[in-house]
C-alpha cells in the first residue's frame, strides 16, 4: 500500500509558480534591499533612486523626479521606461521580462518567498491571505492619496496666486524662444517666478499651471531660464497627471484641443491655435493619460483632437498610445483626429520658430 501511495505522489505534477501570487507579495523593500538600490523618499511615498535601469542616467542627469520606485510598479520621468515590481526585479537583474519571463519570476518569487508548494489547500489558503492584503494596501494607498492631492491642490493654488505677472528676464527668454510673452500673459497662460529655483538661479522663470481634470491647480510647473537639469521641474512631492495652460472643463462644442508635451510646446500651441484648448501634458509619459482622459469629452462635443508629440523615441511612442485611446472612443484619422508630424528633430517650438504654421 505503501509503494502505491509513493508512487501516487511522484506521479503528481510539479507545481508551478503562479505570477500573480508572486507579483502579491513582492514588495519594492525586497528589490531595493536585495539589488542595493540606494533610493530617497518618504515611507509612504514614491522613492527616487539614484540611476534609472533603463537610460541609466544618475541623479545629477535625471529630468524631473527621475527614477522614482511606487508600491507596486515604476516609472522614470527621464526617458519615460516604465513597468510593475516584477518588470523591475528583471531590469536590475539585466534581463528582459518578456523573454526570459520564467527566470525573473523564479527570481521573484525567491526575494518575496513565496514557492511553488504542492499541498493546493494551503496554496489556496495563501492566495486568500495575499488577496486580503492587497485589498487593505488598495484601500488604504486610495485614501491617502486622495489626501496627497488634497493637499497639493491648496499647496499649488497659494503658489500660482504668488506668480508675478510679468518680468523682463522672463519676457527675454521667451522671446528668444520666439513666443509672444504679451499674448501669453493676456492669455492668462504664463506667468513669472518670483525666485530662482536654486540659490545660484535668477528670478522670472516662466511657469504654468498644472490643472486637475476639474480645473483646479494641482501643481506649478516652471521652464528654468537656466541650461542645466531639470529643465522643467513641478512642485515637490505634487502630482503629474494634469494638463499645462488648458484644462478639459474648458472643452465645449465643436472646439478644436491640442494635446502637446512641455512648458514651451504648450505656451508655443496657445500662439499656434488661439482660440482652441490646450492640454500639455507635462512629459512624454503623461502625454497618453490627457489623451485617455480627453478623448470622449472632446468626442462628445464634436470638436477635434490633433496630438502635437515630440520627435524623440518617447515621444513618438507615446503619441502612438495616445492615438490608439482616440481611436477606441471613435475618432477617425484624418477626419476628427491629427497627429502632426513636423518633420526630423524639430518639436513644436522649433518648428514655430522656423516659420511653421498650422
Amino acid at each position: 500500500m505503501g509503494d502505491v501511495v509513493a508512487s501516487r505522489t511522484s506521479c503528481r505534477p510539479a507545481a508551478r509558480l503562479e505570477a500573480g501570487e508572486v507579483r502579491a507579495a513582492l514588495t519594492r523593500e525586497m528589490i531595493v534591499e536585495h539589488f542595493h538600490i540606494e533610493v530617497r523618499g518618504r515611507e509612504d511615498g514614491w522613492w527616487r533612486g539614484r540611476q534609472c535601469p533603463a537610460c541609466r542616467k544618475r541623479w545629477g542627469s535625471l529630468a524631473g523626479s527621475g527614477f522614482c520606485i511606487g508600491q507596486r510598479g515604476w516609472v522614470c520621468k527621464a526617458c519615460s521606461a516604465k513597468g510593475d515590481l516584477l518588470d523591475l526585479v528583471g531590469r536590475m537583474a539585466g534581463l528582459n521580462l518578456g523573454t526570459h519571463f520564467t527566470v525573473v519570476l523564479s527570481l521573484a518569487a525567491a526575494l518575496a518567498g513565496v514557492t511553488p508548494d504542492a499541498n493546493p489547500v494551503m496554496r489556496a489558503s495563501r492566495r486568500v491571505e495575499l488577496a486580503k492584503v492587497e485589498l487593505a494596501r488598495r484601500r488604504a494607498a486610495a485614501i491617502a492619496e486622495t489626501q496627497r492631492r488634497h493637499e497639493a491642490r491648496q499647496t499649488a493654488r497659494s503658489i500660482w496666486d504668488g506668480q508675478l505677472t510679468d518680468h523682463p528676464s522672463g519676457r527675454a527668454y521667451l522671446a528668444g524662444r520666439g513666443l509672444d510673452a504679451g499674448a501669453l500673459i493676456a492669455r492668462g497662460a504664463v506667468r513669472f517666478c518670483p525666485v530662482g529655483w536654486r540659490p545660484a538661479d535668477q528670478a522670472g522663470d516662466p511657469t504654468v499651471a498644472l490643472y486637475d481634470w476639474d480645473g483646479t491647480v494641482l501643481s506649478v510647473v516652471r521652464r528654468r531660464i537656466a541650461l542645466d537639469e531639470p529643465k522643467a521641474p513641478g512642485l515637490t512631492g505634487h502630482p503629474a497627471d494634469g494638463t499645462l495652460v488648458g484644462h478639459v472643463g474648458q472643452i465645449t462644442k465643436a472646439v478644436d484641443v491640442i494635446v502637446t508635451e512641455g512648458v514651451v510646446d504648450s505656451l508655443t500651441a496657445a500662439l499656434a491655435w488661439p482660440h482652441a484648448v490646450v492640454l500639455g501634458a507635462h512629459g512624454a509619459a503623461q502625454l497618453p493619460a490627457v489623451v485617455a482622459g480627453a478623448a470622449p469629452r472632446v468626442k462628445a462635443a464634436g470638436g477635434r483632437l490633433i496630438i502635437v508629440p515630440d520627435p524623440d523615441q518617447p515621444g513618438q511612442d507615446a503619441a502612438v498610445e495616445a492615438a490608439r485611446h482616440a481611436l477606441k472612443v471613435g475618432f477617425s484619422l484624418d477626419r476628427d483626429l491629427d497627429v502632426v508630424e513636423l518633420g526630423a528633430g524639430r518639436d513644436l517650438n522649433a518648428a514655430w520658430c522656423a516659420g511653421w504654421r498650422p
